[in-house]
């Protein structure tokens, strides 16, 4: 069975379709397929999550894990901040492109397993609705690291329920950056961490 966080995902927008979502006054038509993250809506937690982040205009921000593009998008038209969207799974770059294109407008939207295409890269965002299925193993070197790519006064968001280990998440993180829990609902916390 194939996952939204498989590398060998068939590219192919075989059944695309509009969803629609707003964020305050505004309202985004998005495309999205079978295959990538909550296809069908704007999950609770990524709602939570883009709430919670403020990016001044043209601020760089990464969208790790970028899915059909939902946050990246929002970021960059209601915002104006600098977008890089990564995901590792083809199909969800495909959305992704094509929703920004939608709107005219511009990212670099790049297939990368987490930071591997993204070597010396930094940001002063990184937001992220992290795919907790990967596992521990992989899911906590990738927190780890997305603290190593924020500029010195960056910030790292990212959204996780306190059933799938936040605080276990938070305990891992804290040798490694300044942590405060930002928002909670729902059952989700987001968390802010900015490195030491």
């Amino acid at each position: 069975m194939s996952h939204y966080f498989d590398r060998d995902a068939d590219p192919t927008l075989s059944q695309s379709f509009n969803l629609s979502y707003r964020f305050h006054e505004m309202t985004f038509t998005l495309r999205s397929d079978q295959g990538v993250f909550s296809h069908r809506h704007v999950d609770d937690a990524s709602d939570l999550l883009m709430r919670s982040v403020h990016p001044k205009p043209d601020d760089s921000l990464l969208d790790l894990g970028c899915g059909y593009g939902v946050i990246g998008l929002v970021m960059a038209r209601y915002y104006h901040a600098q977008v890089t969207s990564v995901d590792v799974n083809p199909k969800a770059i495909a959305l992704t492109q094509l929703n920004f294109q939608a709107y005219n407008l511009e990212a670099q939207i790049i297939l990368s397993d987490s930071f591997s295409a993204l070597q010396g890269s930094t940001f002063d965002w990184i937001v992220s609705n992290p795919p907790i299925r990967i596992g521990k193993s992989q899911l906590y070197p990738m927190l780890r690291t997305a603290i190593e790519h924020l500029t010195p006064d960056g910030r790292f968001i990212f959204v996780m329920h306190k059933k799938h280990g936040v605080a276990s998440a938070i305990r891992f993180l804290e040798p490694y950056a300044a942590l405060e829990v930002i928002q909670k609902a729902k059952g989700f916390h987001v968390v802010s961490c900015k490195k030491h």
